[in-house]
């Protein structure tokens, strides 16, 4: 069969010799070509990490996100201060994590007993081209640190999904899903390989001259500054005007997200084939014993093998469907 290009809906189906055309949608035929307009064709967009391919989208909040900053003292040089917005309308429970340590509102911490607060804190690595982490408060060596909600927090999806795609971005440091704490980092550059496994939660907005300077700043074989890259202080210049309710909100929505996946996940795998199909969904034995009897069904198609993920069932009239165990779909189609 010569190349075609179909408008959307329709399919060929072989007919002895020849093919007719289906539409899936309304269960039409023709022996007319219906042609589909030709355009240049394009690359098809990034594709999105299974796991998250049933994240809630993103709110739009109303109001603004926090701005908070950190002074930064290079050696014992104060370099000066870098601003940072935390998008709370994004990943609202790692925003929040992140500017309670930068105001040290919360006290101490739970398991460290240290003071929750990025004030003093260094940066303890530092790889030029790549990023400069901190956020251990506790050991201020990359071993501690904790959160305001106890030693480790889950993931938010939504912040997954963002990618490091460019330079100066927080991201929360981990070591592995759901460990996140008080580390973080700051992107030099894009860093594709850590999407999906780190949560983008923010950017620098001003500032990003003494960002350039630390990641200038001489290390040793360990990627340790070799003269202290540290915060002096840190704070909040605008706290965040999106409605606490909204946030609540969506925290909530996403809490009842992830019980409802656990739930399906936990389910039973199907065991008994529903029953075969009917209707539009697709070719029917009526559809092809009246295409048989006008004589335009001689021989069936070329056969294909059929994917591991499918398998055959016979129907009451000893017609052959198709079984997806994974998805409890049916299919007349091979």
């Amino acid at each position: 069969m010569e190349s075609m290009s179909l408008t959307p809906g329709w399919e060929a189906v072989a007919s002895g010799d020849e093919f007719y055309f289906w539409n899936r949608i309304t269960n039409e035929t023709t022996w007319d070509k219906p042609l589909a307009k030709v355009t240049a064709p394009k690359p098809p967009p990034a594709a999105v990490p299974a796991a998250f391919r049933n994240v809630a989208p993103v709110p739009e909040f109303k109001g603004e996100n926090p701005i908070v900053f950190f002074d930064i003292r290079l050696g014992n040089k104060e370099a000066g201060r870098i601003e940072m917005e935390v998008w709370e309308d994004k990943v609202p429970k790692t925003a929040q994590n992140f500017v309670a340590l930068c105001t040290g509102e919360r006290g101490r911490g739970r398991s460290s007993r240290a003071p929750l607060h990025y004030k003093g804190c260094p940066f303890h690595r530092v790889i030029p081209g790549f990023m400069a982490q901190g956020g251990d408060f506790s050991r201020r060596n990359g071993t501690g640190g904790e959160s305001i909600y106890g030693d480790k927090f889950e993931d938010e999806r939504a912040g997954l999904v963002l990618e490091h795609d460019e330079p100066f971005l927080l991201s929360m440091a981990n070591g592995g899903p759901n460990t996140n704490g008080s580390q973080f980092f700051i992107t030099f550059a894009e860093a594709p390989h850590l999407d999906g496994k780190h949560v983008v939660f923010g950017k620098v907005k001003t500032g990003q001259n003494i960002v350039k300077q630390m990641e200038e700043t001489q290390t040793d074989n360990n990627d340790r500054p070799v003269r202290p890259v540290s915060i002096t202080n840190c704070g909040i210049i605008r706290r965040s005007t999106i409605p606490m309710q909204r946030i609540n909100q969506i925290l909530a929505e996403r809490a009842q997200l992830a019980q409802q996946q656990h739930e399906i996940a936990e389910a039973p795998a199907n065991t008994e084939p529903p029953p075969a199909p009917t209707g539009a969904a697709a070719l029917t034995p009526l559809m092809q014993q009246r295409l048989a009897a006008r004589g335009l069904m001689t021989k069936q198609a070329e056969a294909r093998p059929v994917s591991s993920e499918w398998e055959p069932v016979k129907d009451d009239d000893g017609d052959t469907y198709y079984w997806n165990k994974t998805t409890n779909e049916t299919t007349w189609e091979k």
